[in-house]
């Protein structure tokens, strides 16, 4: 019956509404390596004797729960202001626990260091950069403050464990803010006093003194310890260019400047031309993309000063271009497929029949996935690539023996039934050869050159799709084609139809004028 066809026909094609919610979507995973990096996010430059210190104290901990946490070795290395640790596990046959598992327990009971916050920095697949949101603007005070106020809600998003600024690791520093007036009455000029500043903390190279002995290095400095406090700098003596009426020749800095402990930020990062903050965010038993769009909701409620603005990292730049390209590649592999059946079909409407196949090998790569637990990601999608050029051979199969039948004088159901019981056992033959064939390389977790991204989302969107699209082409394909075939006929019929009318209308009139 055609509407009960038609409404088995939709059903079966809209199904992918069911498990596309439940499928998690994210170009680049995080991926499972051998491989875990712990990031100290060292806050401020110190010595390198206590930076080495909080270092050896979490490589103990390490190496306390070493054969517990799987880890093989433990290399660190070591600046000023910067510290890391790489795990290298065991082989994947000796692995007893999971990546996710081994963070878990580390950032549970890692022990906590002054001068810095020990976190995982995150490794996705593709090499792509963690997801970071960044805040955009001119004025470095006012970023940092916005960052500071954005940082909460963005850890208060379901499945984030930890946002970190990008200005966390900057240092203290102090700023001397000169006082015009006091400047101007002691004869002073701001050039002169950075100077003397500038000789205290830096020294100053002067001209090399030669003899008949060699050259030697002459600097100036001051005469003092090697360290000094911000006590020292506000009793740093300034030369007058004249003497006080008091007789005095010299004035403390502190007399004609004000000292500012302030934050300053490790580095300048700039987008499109302006200062920008980067806010790294961590999240843990989600994907990028929900992540992405909570974070996006949230900040559309943040009321920006005029002049900044925010926006995702390279990251999601990356991946939205991916996405494009896809589903370009998508398109042009559809209208091939199109061109290369109208010309074997000798028409433009038969060979959308089979076009269908490919939409409801989509809608099983879902369910597919959604059974299974995986995520569609870059790889996934190129497997719906392959399945493209995969699945409508069962309909080109199938659809070119009912117009052999056809051409033989065989009604037209009775060919589609002939046609369906001769291609059944060749078509379920070669989609049982081809999905046995994937089976250990969709179970397996085999990476793009041993270290990209893995090829088992590949694999299960090939067996996904060609099975359920097996078996809808066996059930639905005869039925799209019949409806598409009476279609063409009604259209024929009706141009017919109209053409008669044409004709005789025009003759008609011709007899009415020649009256």
């Amino acid at each position: 019956h055609p509407v009960k066809s038609g409404i088995i026909v939709l059903g079966l094609l809209f199904s992918i509404i069911i498990p596309q919610s439940f499928v998690k979507s994210d170009m680049f995973p995080d991926e499972e390596s051998t491989r875990l990096f712990i990031d100290y996010n060292i806050r401020g430059t110190y010595e390198l004797e206590k930076v080495e210190q909080a270092v050896s104290h979490i490589e103990d901990f390490l190496y306390q729960h070493q054969k517990e946490l799987d880890i093989q070795n433990v290399y660190s290395f070591y600046v000023n202001n910067a510290a890391g640790s790489t795990l290298l596990l065991v082989d994947e046959e000796k692995r007893t626990k999971t990546n996710k598992q081994i963070r878990e327990f580390i950032e549970k009971n890692i022990p906590k260091i002054a001068i810095g916050a020990p976190g995982f920095q995150r490794q996705r697949s593709g090499g792509q950069d963690a997801l970071t949101i960044g805040i955009n603007g001119e004025d470095t005070e006012t970023l940092l403050e916005l960052a500071r106020q954005v940082s909460p809600l963005l850890t208060n998003i379901e499945g984030v464990t930890k946002v970190t600024p990008s200005s966390q690791n900057g240092t203290q520093e102090v700023r001397v803010v000169l006082n015009p007036q006091r400047l101007n009455q002691l004869g002073l000029t701001p050039q002169g006093v950075s100077t003397t500043i500038a000789i205290a903390l830096r020294k100053q190279q002067l001209k090399t003194f030669r003899s008949d002995l060699g050259e030697t290095d002459i600097t100036v400095t001051f005469v003092g310890n090697k360290k000094a406090s911000i006590q020292d700098l506000a009793g740093l003596p300034i030369e007058l260019p004249n003497p006080t009426p008091g007789g005095s020749r010299t004035v403390r800095l502190d007399a004609v400047a004000e000292l500012q402990v302030t934050q300053s930020m490790p580095q300048i990062t700039r987008f499109d031309r302006r200062t920008s903050i980067r806010l790294q965010i961590d999240y843990s038993d989600t994907t990028a993309e929900e992540i992405r769009k909570a974070a996006n909701q949230m900040m559309e409620s943040v009321p920006l000063p005029t002049g900044y603005s925010w926006g995702f990292g390279r990251s999601t730049d990356r991946e939205q271009k991916v996405a494009k390209i896809m589903l370009t590649n998508i398109l042009l592999a559809i209208l091939m497929i199109f061109i290369v059946m109208a010309a074997l079909f000798e028409s433009l409407i038969l060979p959308l029949a089979v076009i269908t196949s490919i939409l409801y090998a989509v809608t099983g790569v879902y369910w597919y996935f959604m059974f299974t637990g995986t995520t569609i990601s870059l790889m996934a999608i190129i497997g719906i690539l392959v399945l493209m050029g995969v699945v409508v051979n069962n309909g080109i199969v199938l659809v070119d023996r009912i117009i052999y039948y056809r051409k033989q004088g065989v009604p037209k159901k009775e060919a589609v039934l002939h046609a369906a019981n001769d291609r059944i056992r060749p078509i379920l033959m070669t989609v049982l050869t081809t999905i046995l064939g994937l089976l250990p390389l969709s179970l397996g977790d085999t990476q793009l050159g041993g270290g990209g991204p893995p090829y088992f989302p590949m694999a299960r969107a090939v067996i996904g799709g060609l099975a359920y699209s097996t078996l809808t082409t066996l059930i639905c394909l005869p039925m799209i084609y019949l409806f598409l075939d009476y279609t063409r006929k009604f259209f024929a019929r009706m141009w017919r139809a109209s053409g008669q009318l044409k004709s005789r209308w025009s003759f008609k009139n011709f007899r009415i004028e020649s009256r």
